[in-house]
């Protein structure tokens, strides 16, 4: 994707002052958890690895594409998403991770998963990876009565979005929860089970934006494909605004 015309003023490094867009490293790869083999946005300075403050709040750019992951624990969320940064050049904004950086910042040991500074924090996160032309993955956990806050978030800024609502049986989702190794420990069963039921609303939801996509028999890296073609697909001669087709 195309960068976005921004000032130097934008990204102030402590050390450089104000650095372009191109010198900008948006992770940091130094502060990324050993159970979650995804960093976090914390922009740097690419000359001497200074975090940066930055000034692009509310950043528009209808070129940027947004590809949200939604459905419950263990779903396959973050492995799609991986796969979608690594053969799409999708950046990832990851929940566990955003909840890292929010306790990171504020020096709280919990926030809630869509609370007021977790979401916050994914608005700033989006912000950033617009403001540098980079589509976005975002992998989390978003019952329905909070997406209308994240349809906001993307249609003020005009981006170009879809949510799929990852949605594999329970017994797979538990089952994939004992073998996956990017978290320490196993996610309990009754979480599984609860946001399934939530998440499920959706099926029976007509919404344009929202694709529901049953991921239970098929390998993560054949979803990854078919949720990019079914994202394209469904963007096409939308004019790429993100207005549901």
């Amino acid at each position: 994707m195309g960068e976005s015309p921004q000032h130097t003023s934008a990204w102030s490094c402590p050390n450089c002052g104000g650095v372009s867009p191109q010198l900008v490293t948006a992770c940091n790869e130094k502060l990324r958890s050993e159970h979650i083999p995804i960093s976090p946005i914390l922009p740097t300075c690419a000359v001497c690895g200074a975090e940066l403050a930055c000034n692009v709040d509310g950043t528009v750019n209808p070129e940027i594409r947004v590809i949200v992951l939604t459905g419950t624990c263990a779903s396959g969320k973050k492995t799609i998403a991986q796969i979608l940064q690594r053969r799409h050049g999708f950046r990832i904004i990851d929940g566990n991770v955003v909840r890292d950086v929010v306790r990171h910042k504020l020096g709280i040991r919990n926030a809630q998963f869509n609370g007021q500074e977790m979401i916050a924090e994914i608005t700033r996160e989006i912000d950033i990876l617009a403001a540098l032309g980079q589509d976005i993955v975002l992998s989390h956990v978003i019952v329905p009565d909070d997406l209308p806050r994240y349809r906001t978030i993307f249609q003020q800024r005009q981006l170009c979005y879809r949510i799929f609502l990852l949605q594999p049986d329970c017994a797979t989702a538990v089952a994939r929860s004992k073998e996956r190794t990017c978290f320490n420990g196993v996610t309990d069963e009754y979480w599984i089970r609860h946001f399934h039921e939530q998440l499920s609303v959706l099926r029976q939801q007509e919404s344009p934006d929202v694709i529901v996509y049953d991921n239970a028999r098929e390998p993560a890296e054949e979803s990854a494909e078919r949720i990019f073609h079914l994202f394209n697909k469904s963007i096409s001669g939308s004019s790429r605004t993100s207005s549901p087709v």
